[in-house]
C-alpha cells in the first residue's frame, strides 16, 4: 500500500531524449523537499545524479514507524547497473535524520570502486555515534568478502537502541560468504 500524499509541486525539465535524458527536478510538499539534477545514458549505462533532500518524511513514505524527517545529499556517478560490474563514485551526507526521537547529524558515507571491488568510508561527528570507519567489499562470482576497521563510539542509550549502554573502541572485522557458509572475525579493542 502506498502512503497518503499531501499536495505537492513538481517543477523542472527533462531533455527530449528518452534513452539518455538530462534532468533537473524539484519536488516541494508537506512531506519534504527534494531536488534532483543529473543524467542517465541507458545505452551506455552511465549516470550522474545529485540529489538534495530536506525535511523528507522518510518514515511516513517508507512505512518505518520509528523514522521521522531526514535532510542531506546524495551524489552518485557511475557506469553499469549490476553491482559485480559497475564503476561507482558516490557520497551520502546526512545533515539530520530523526530516528526514535533522536536527531542524528553530521554523517558522511563515501563509496568508490569498480568491477565488484568497492571501498567505503563512514565518518560521523554526531556525539552519540562518533566514527571514522573504512572498509572494502568484494563481489566475485558467488563469494562475497568484506572488512571494516577504524574507531567508533556509540551511545546506544541516547540513540534509544538499548538501555544506557555505550560501546566504542577500535574495530577490526572481516566477513566471507560463500554458498552455505559465512566466516567472520571481529576484534574490538
Amino acid at each position: 500500500d502506498l502512503p497518503d500524499f499531501e499536495p505537492a509541486t513538481l517543477e523542472g525539465k527533462i531533455s527530449d531524449s528518452l534513452l539518455a535524458p538530462e534532468f533537473s527536478l524539484t519536488l516541494n510538499s508537506m512531506s519534504g523537499d527534494l531536488s534532483i539534477d543529473g543524467s542517465i545514458d541507458i545505452p551506455d549505462k552511465r549516470y550522474a545524479i545529485n540529489m538534495k533532500y530536506s525535511g523528507l518524511e522518510l518514515g511516513k513514505l517508507a512505512g518505518i514507524a520509528d523514522m521521522d524527517r531526514i535532510s542531506g545529499t546524495i551524489n552518485l556517478a557511475g557506469k553499469e547497473f549490476a553491482p559485480a560490474n559497475m564503476k561507482i563514485n558516490s557520497s551520502i551526507t546526512i545533515d539530520s535524520a530523526v530516528y526514535r526521537g533522536y536527531n542524528w547529524h553530521d554523517i558522511n558515507i563515501d563509496i568508490k570502486g569498480d568491477n565488484g571491488s568497492y571501498n567505503y568510508l563512514i565518518k560521523s561527528a554526531d556525539p552519540s555515534f562518533e566514527s571514522d570507519l573504512a572498509g572494502t567489499v568484494d563481489l566475485k562470482d558467488s563469494i562475497i568478502t568484506g572488512n571494516i576497521s577504524g574507531y567508533f563510539n556509540l551511545d546506544a542509550g541516547k540513540l534509544k537502541f538499548y538501555g544506557n549502554m555505550t560501546a566504542g573502541g577500535n574495530l577490526d572485522a572481516e566477513m566471507e560468504y560463500f554458498p552455505g557458509n559465512i566466516l567472520t572475525r571481529i576484534s574490538l579493542k
